[in-house]
């Protein structure tokens, strides 16, 4: 029985005989001597002066197995992966194959290769690092080793930069994208899932729908109007994945801070940003004249809707330059009218401030006044009569004079009088008859 496999070992050739026994040919001097049974093989390989030992089993059209430098007892590390091409039962027919472009995974295309696959399948990273970089002149002419040797980086960690970098330059050596879902994994890593999504868009099912879901979980949001949180997870995730397919985004985030009256300002503002960065896309020259309009309308700010027409006129929106012309012939007449209002508050403020400063002096006035009758009150008024000097309103004698005349306001007026039983001169109210000494009681 003649089989006919192909695949990271290139083209074999197997030969098996009716008693196991079974011979093979791949590459062009790899040579596979061992036994056959069950779809199994297991034997020794040789090529180009190494030799080893290889297993593999076919089922349902594959073949799947591994391989070993060396014939001493040990873990196969190395695989051998393909896929059953034909199969001839005739003993006597030569069959001639045309060799194929080798892969990485040959076992032993040469040792350095070899190695790297090995250390790949192991997944120890760092060491297919140091040995590639070690050998980089003579590994970067394989794509398939330089393939393991990019994943190596990336799945190492810490060496996203770099990887990228490598990438880049590897791609326009070999004229390929075949890294494309690799750079994929980068855009997600920093967050351009605007790249991500067309890096996996025909590279990863999984990856696409995973990146899909963050703009979709976002465009949700916005359905439901949570503005607020459609602001929140576009600075948190999407603020770095706009691009001229996902315009959409930017133009959600602005609408979604319009919406909120503390953040209109700043709706504005961004959305001059994108104008400016993208000033092709019409939707957001439109949505600049729009914040405009509104803000400038409501704060009657006439450079704003001066700004919004500039905007429509830009894209040619007839119907809201029209309208725009309308709001600037009502807000120049709110304006107007807003000063003539300003202008007679202005003046009733100032009747009212000189109404006041009149009202604080008199009163100021009225109360030096008083103070000043007040201060009278506590004063003596002495007089003279037959030899005796005494105040007319508290009857006390000149001796008294440096104390307060504390009842003056009682009313009293004392003149020099005899007394009924004495006879003798005293200061006697001549209203109350009330002698001097009585003073402090009110005169009645």
């Amino acid at each position: 029985m003649i089989y006919t496999f192909k695949g990271n070992f290139g083209t074999l050739l197997l030969t098996v005989d009716t008693d196991g026994k079974a011979r093979g040919t791949y590459q062009k001097n790899g040579v596979l001597e061992g036994d056959w049974s069950e779809n199994s093989f297991s034997g020794e390989w040789t090529n180009q002066g190494m030799e080893g030992l290889v297993r593999f089993t076919v089922s349902d059209g594959k073949l799947e197995g591994n391989w070993k430098k060396g014939k001493d007892v040990g873990a196969m590390k190395g695989r051998w992966k393909g896929d059953l091409l034909s199969k001839e039962d005739d003993s006597e027919t030569t069959k001639v194959v045309e060799e194929t472009t080798s892969v990485a995974n040959t076992p032993a295309e040469h040792p350095l290769k070899a190695k790297i696959e090995e250390l790949y399948d192991a997944e120890d990273y760092a060491s297919v690092i140091t040995l590639f970089s070690e050998n980089e002149t003579e590994l970067s002419e394989n794509e398939d080793i330089v393939h393991k040797y990019l994943f190596s980086m990336w799945f190492h960690g810490d060496l996203e930069e770099e990887t990228f970098e490598k990438i880049r330059g590897f791609e326009d050596k070999f004229e390929t994208n075949r890294w494309l879902k690799l750079k994929g994994f980068y855009y997600s890593r920093k967050k351009w899932y605007d790249s991500a999504l067309e890096a996996f868009k025909d590279t990863s099912e999984r990856h696409y729908l995973l990146t899909k879901k963050k703009f979709d979980d976002y465009y949700t949001l916005h359905e439901e109007e949570k503005y607020s949180e459609v602001v929140k997870y576009f600075e948190s995730e999407l603020r770095s994945s706009i691009s001229s397919k996902t315009f959409k985004v930017a133009e959600i985030y602005c609408q979604a801070l319009y919406m909120d009256s503390d953040t209109e300002r700043k709706a504005l503002e961004k959305i001059r940003t994108f104008r400016e960065r993208y000033p092709e896309h019409q939707p957001f020259t439109k949505l600049n004249g729009r914040f405009a309009n509104y803000i400038g309308g409501k704060d009657l700010n006439l450079e704003l809707i001066e700004e919004g027409l500039a905007c429509f006129k830009e894209i040619k929106d007839e119907r809201n330059i029209a309208k725009t012309k309308e709001l600037i012939g009502e807000t120049k007449s709110k304006i107007k009218a807003q000063t003539q209002d300003e202008k007679a508050a202005a003046r009733e403020r100032a009747a009212a401030e000189k109404k006041a400063a009149r009202e604080a002096e008199a009163a100021r006035k009225r109360a030096d006044k008083k103070a000043v009758a007040a201060a009278k009150l506590l004063q003596h008024r002495f007089k003279n009569s037959r030899g005796l000097r005494f105040c007319q309103f508290c009857g006390r004698e000149q001796q008294w004079a440096t104390e307060t005349c504390e009842i003056r306001g009682a009313g009293h007026n004392f003149v020099l009088l005899k007394e009924r039983y004495s006879g003798e001169l005293t200061p006697t109210c001549n209203k109350c008859g009330q002698e001097y000494n009585w003073a402090g009681d009110t005169c009645e």
